[in-house]
């Protein structure tokens, strides 16, 4: 493709590094796995303060009945 830009571009985006084609293909993939990442980040936070506000009723019903059972 980098020698046969002129047959349907005006400019050639082709350079040799392979710049163009890796924004081109990875800059999308990367804004996509970036969305995922963040998105898991949120939803693991979520799950950890359930966890937690779980774990702190369960303990609070242990110490209820253990005060009952006194």
């Amino acid at each position: 493709m980098g020698d046969c830009w002129r047959s349907f571009a005006s400019q050639n985006y082709f350079d040799p590094h392979g710049v163009f084609l890796s924004v081109v293909w990875s800059g999308p993939l990367l804004i996509i796995a970036t969305i995922i990442l963040i998105n898991s980040l949120f939803s693991l936070c979520y799950m950890i303060v359930r966890w937690k506000r779980a774990e702190l009723r369960h303990r609070a019903r242990l110490a209820r009945e253990s005060n009952k059972q006194d």
